[in-house]
């Protein structure tokens, strides 16, 4: 498991770089984002996406969903949650200059620190911000919730990837959002850790609404046997109720969407991984919204509560 972490972590270091050699400017700047100061009324959707174990492509389908969910006509902001391995810049090719932990401190404002790619869906990056929030006290941290609250009402969809497994800070994302994919793989695994992280989740009183994805599937028949697996057993031992967005199969544009860092969305938007993660977003829309979670502020509010 050591071994595995320290490729990733390799992996990612060096795309790092690489984005870096190509790029020295963010692509956000003051007037792409210009139009943030105008509300448009009610608090976006917030789902957070996350799974039992890394590794199983959840930072590659939040990206693409939110680009599918864009397609759909809805407005979607995705917030980098992933307190270890922040990948979601780098999938996307981009260099973010800002995090929410400027925004907190003041270092720059809130249209600042989002970065819009050319599809126009919104990313906010939070991880180290994200940290200190915990931290933060009376009018600096109402202050931050009430640009946040603005974000709310300018998109219909905030996707949150947060990191994998049980720990500390990833539970406490998954009990404050209001709705949580799941996304597991075929392999054994991540079968055991994806029930794993509903029991523990479940264990927590945690009143979100609880969505599966199989991702790498060989074919639809492994992704449905799959998901009614860990539906049944969930269902049975934990009174749980999982609804099935959809099965992603295996798909090595997948692969080369990650090496190019270009959305599979858009460098291969006919590709069989690119129709299922449509399919995903189509099925989340058609489920209704948790609409009683107060938006990504409301959702930061209630984590900042779990984690003190």
């Amino acid at each position: 498991m050591a071994e595995f972490f320290s490729r990733r972590f390799d992996q990612a270091s060096s795309l790092r770089e690489l984005v870096l050699s190509r790029r020295s400017e963010p692509l956000a700047t003051r007037d792409e984002t210009a139009d943030l100061s105008t509300p448009y009324g009610r608090l976006a959707r917030v789902v957070a996406v996350s799974s039992g174990k890394g590794g199983v492509g959840k930072t590659s389908l939040a990206v693409n969903l939110g680009l599918a969910l864009q397609e759909l006509g809805r407005r979607v902001a995705l917030v980098d949650a992933d307190l270890g391995m922040a990948n979601v810049d780098i999938l996307m090719g981009l260099v973010p200059q800002y995090h929410l932990g400027h925004v907190a401190d003041g270092t720059c404002t809130l249209e600042q620190a989002l970065c819009r790619d050319p599809d126009g869906l919104l990313v906010l990056p939070g991880a180290s911000g994200l940290m200190e929030l915990a931290s933060m006290r009376g009018e600096a941290l109402q202050r931050l919730l009430g640009q946040l609250r603005r974000l709310d009402r300018l998109v219909d969809v905030m996707l949150i990837d947060t990191g994998a497994g049980i720990g500390e800070q990833v539970m406490a994302f998954l009990q404050a959002s209001p709705e949580v994919i799941v996304v597991a793989t075929p392999e054994p695994t991540s079968v055991t850790d994806a029930y794993g992280l509903v029991k523990v989740l479940t264990r927590t009183r945690s009143a979100a609404r609880l969505h599966l994805v199989v991702n790498m599937c060989r074919n639809a028949d492994e992704g449905m046997r799959v998901a009614g697996r860990l539906k049944a057993v969930a269902g049975r031992f934990l009174g749980v109720e999982l609804s099935l967005l959809g099965a992603v199969p295996h798909d090595p544009a997948v692969s080369r969407a990650v090496l190019d860092q270009v959305p599979l969305l858009r460098g291969w938007p006919r590709s069989p991984a690119a129709r299922g993660v449509r399919e995903v977003a189509r099925r989340l829309l058609e489920l209704p919204a948790v609409t009683s979670g107060g938006g990504l502020s409301g959702a930061l509010r209630r984590m900042v509560r779990l984690t003190r």
